[in-house]
């Protein structure tokens, strides 16, 4: 099964540096997706990221 998610992150709200999340975005991405899986318990694999300002 393929999941196609579109995310819009407030990085003001939520305290980040943009360019700090976009330097890491695969990283950023991955522990946003599987801490909340592993709460779900859902076995996930993550294969893609992309992002657009």
């Amino acid at each position: 099964m393929q999941l196609n998610i579109t995310v819009d992150v407030d990085i003001e709200e939520s305290g980040l540096q943009a360019r700090e999340v976009k330097d890491n975005i695969v990283s950023f991405t991955r522990d946003l997706l599987m801490i909340g899986a592993s709460e779900q318990e859902i076995g996930l694999t993550l294969q893609e990221v992309s992002y657009s300002d």
